[in-house]
């Protein structure tokens, strides 16, 4: 396991998360056939993480890294790893090339829905957060590289802000956090 992996998830436990490593012997991961279709392959950093840690829990229990298992749940009650893809795409809209509002038969514009879509194509969840409002944190991928983390919101879940260069540099950002008291960015911060 990286040092950088490791020292985060220390740093964790010793704040009070909960943080399960996986058995040896189940270092394997495996992914929704869903999410290699999508992406291609997760980085490496993040697939070590996934390969390492079964469950890593806030304290309070309403913030998470997403795990191996987060991404197989397939349940209408549970945090499946596309919720907010799938449970708040856009309900109105103004069609942009015709200046006309959506009428109450046509509740989805289809370009404010491809845009949503699009978005989601894009952004990887690897991190939520339900305790004051609906939030994650997700790898970004664009022109078929993965190019570095990013944190949002609700209500405007597509309005992303760059937190880390990457998987590995997050974990030192929340080592440093939880180790020194380094401040982190307020998009990251608020989330955990």
């Amino acid at each position: 396991m990286k040092s950088e992996l490791q020292a985060m998830l220390n740093a964790l436990k010793r704040a009070g998360w909960q943080v399960e490593m996986r058995s040896p012997s189940s270092h394997e991961v495996k992914l929704p056939a869903a999410i290699g279709e999508r992406f291609g392959a997760a980085p490496g950093d993040y697939l070590e993480f996934l390969s390492s840690v079964s469950m890593c829990v806030n304290p309070s229990n309403n913030a998470w890294f997403l795990c191996e298992s987060d991404f197989r749940l397939q349940d209408a009650d549970a945090f499946e790893w596309d919720w907010i893809e799938k449970t708040f795409p856009p309900e109105r809209a103004t069609v942009a090339n015709k200046g006309a509002s959506c009428t109450a038969l046509e509740p989805k514009c289809p370009d404010e829905l491809d845009v949503w879509q699009a978005f989601w194509r894009e952004h990887l969840p690897i991190f939520f957060s339900v305790h004051s409002d609906y939030a994650y944190f997700a790898l970004r991928r664009a022109k078929g590289e993965w190019k570095d983390v990013v944190s949002g919101a609700a209500p405007e879940f597509e309005e992303a802000i760059h937190i880390s260069g990457s998987f590995t540099h997050l974990c030192v950002m929340l080592t440093e956090f939880y180790e020194r008291g380094v401040q982190l960015p307020a998009a990251v911060s608020i989330h955990l």
